[in-house]
């Protein structure tokens, strides 16, 4: 077991558990997903401590009992209450049920800046490039306008480009807006803004933290829209993951640029999408 001193002993043992798994780099590891599906986080962890391991790979034990500081899971959670973060995990009514698309790669726990209830809805992710030229922002904006303006939720990554145009034109229209973010520090929602991220927002962003903030997005959804989403960046990233959890997709833009190929071979025309 963690023990922690008294700030932050309002946090529930298995809260405690999960905030040092997701500070040891292991949110989303499938391994210890199955782990958790079947035992308790606090478990879990207590067993990597001594040796026993609960079945784990040597390698996701070892990283356990090397990066798991109890000092440091006690300042991420009393600062995480000091910047009046919400902390979720799956046994929370306000935990994100889309998430069970990813089964056992689905996060530990999700940080949240804004408004958590946001979260039991499945929003509209429109997503793409960093260097959107003028047509595209055109059709970008376009397309928001209609789904912000029909009442649906708004998601977006928490990036330059086709992503911050989203989320400013959703909320110049006083729309709902969904950011994934590597961290919820540095952004500041306001009233139908909620902002999630599953890493811990005071350690550095690692590069798999990277790489999860797509797949979130696309399991988040209940459709995904992405523009100019050239291999290799995180739109294309989300479009991939949109197809393998089977998540209706849309292109905005040339194709010829973005998606395309045996890879994301089923794509839904836009106006069907809004």
């Amino acid at each position: 077991m963690i023990r922690l001193h008294a700030p932050v002993r309002l946090s529930t043992p298995d809260t405690t558990a999960r905030v040092a798994l997701a500070c040891a780099g292991l949110s989303g590891n499938r391994h210890l997903g199955r782990t958790l599906q079947n035992t308790p986080a606090e478990e879990v962890v207590a067993a990597c401590m001594d040796g026993t391991n609960h079945g784990l790979p040597d390698a996701v034990a070892f990283r356990v009992r090397t990066l798991v500081n109890p000092a440091l899971v006690a300042a991420v959670l009393t600062s995480t209450a000091r910047d009046g973060l919400t902390l979720l995990t799956p046994a929370d009514p306000r935990w994100p049920q889309s998430l069970q698309r990813l089964g056992a790669a689905a996060p530990v726990v999700l940080w949240v800046a804004g408004d958590p209830d946001l979260l039991r809805e499945e929003p509209v992710v429109i997503t793409g490039g960093t260097r959107p030229d003028a047509q595209l922002r055109h059709q970008v904006i376009e397309v928001t306008t209609a789904t912000a303006q029909s009442g649906r939720l708004v998601a977006a990554a928490a990036r330059h480009g086709v992503d911050d145009l989203v989320g400013r034109a959703t909320l110049a229209l006083e729309g709902r807006l969904l950011t994934v973010a590597t961290t919820p520090r540095l952004l500041d929602p306001g009233p139908g803004q909620v902002v999630v991220s599953e890493n811990p927002p005071y350690l550095p962003a690692v590069m798999a933290s990277q790489v999860r903030t797509p797949v979130l997005l696309a399991a988040l959804a209940e459709k995904v829209l992405v523009a100019d989403a050239r291999p290799g960046t995180g739109a294309y990233r989300t479009a991939v993951a949109a197809h393998a959890l089977e998540r209706p997709l849309g292109v905005l833009g040339d194709p010829a640029h973005g998606v395309r190929g045996k890879r994301v071979s089923t794509l839904v025309e836009v106006e069907r999408l809004v």
